[in-house]
């Protein structure tokens, strides 16, 4: 399944289109993935649409401003039903590609009110508003609003509305 550019998306579509066509919550960053120095057979590195990639040498041309990027949080893949995956390789829900980012990083279980997330035992760690997150421990909640790391990648988890908001600021600032 292609990940749909929802920059392009949130610049054609109003604010409670944008909504009704994708009731999830999001993760949502200005950065950049990283490259590892050698190559790894494991690291998908497939565009994703609306992001760029930095390879981690000298010869790297520094980038002036970091793309928006942009994940929705649902279930995509029918292995482990009961939870939604989330790391480097092609049979996660959400994909990262950053080298960082462990083959199976963390999962996000739904409930009734929102999202629990847990660390599965990654090598760079989870975390949520800063605190690290026990490796292959107990569920946390995530609220709308919380700082979500896994490694060094951060992303502000949000609503539908305030994911359009977020990528209508980055387009009026391109």
């Amino acid at each position: 399944m292609a990940t749909p550019d929802f920059k392009k998306l949130a610049s054609q579509l109003t604010r409670d289109q944008f909504a009704a066509e994708w009731p999830y919550q999001f993760l949502a960053g200005l950065q950049v993935l990283a490259r590892p120095r050698t190559q790894h057979r494991t690291v998908d590195f497939a565009a994703v649409v609306g992001q760029k990639h930095l390879l981690e040498t000298e010869a790297a041309a520094p980038i002036e401003r970091p793309s928006p990027m942009v994940f929705v949080i649902r279930k995509v893949s029918p292995a482990f039903p009961q939870m939604i995956t989330v790391g480097r390789t092609a049979n996660n829900d959400l994909i990262l590609t950053d080298f960082q980012v462990s083959k199976f990083h963390a999962f996000f279980r739904e409930i009734s009110d929102g999202l629990l997330l847990a660390d599965a035992g990654s090598r760079n760690g989870t975390f949520v508003n800063d605190e690290p997150l026990v490796s292959k421990g107990k569920p946390v909640p995530v609220a709308v609003g919380a700082k979500v790391a896994f490694g060094k990648l951060r992303f502000t988890l949000l609503d539908c509305k305030r994911c359009w908001e977020f990528l209508r600021r980055d387009v009026a600032e391109g």
